[in-house]
């Protein structure tokens, strides 16, 4: 099997990916991590820089402030910018596809009774 040799986003070495955590999409493209202490410090700029990231679920721009905003699936992290989203990404994961949801049977909506009209 053939090795993808790629250059460090944090600290410029080369290196063969070898993992999932050395490649990860940001902003519509890809950085790269030779090893675990670049990711961290990565991560931690972007903290110290309050950088943007990007719901997964809704697509909304927002700054990670929470553990729950960070959800690991299939061996990637993702973000979750509410509850409602980390639900969907985590259901997603299990196989819960956005068709199963929309061909789901509507839930029926309580009607409330007409109001009598009575003679005056």
């Amino acid at each position: 099997m053939g090795s993808i040799t790629e250059q460090c986003s944090v600290c410029h070495s080369s290196f063969d990916v070898t993992f999932r955590y050395q490649m990860e999409e940001r902003e519509g493209g890809f950085v790269f991590f030779c090893s675990q202490d670049c990711l961290g410090r990565s991560q931690a700029a972007a903290d110290d820089a309050e950088e943007r990231a990007t719901c997964d679920a809704c697509a909304k721009r927002f700054t990670v402030t929470l553990a729950s905003e960070v959800v690991y699936t299939e061996g990637r992290r993702r973000y979750a910018c509410s509850m409602p989203c980390r639900k969907q990404l985590v259901a997603e994961a299990e196989g819960l596809r956005l068709g199963d949801i929309a061909t789901a049977e509507p839930v029926a909506e309580p009607v409330a009774a007409p109001t009598p009209i009575t003679a005056a």
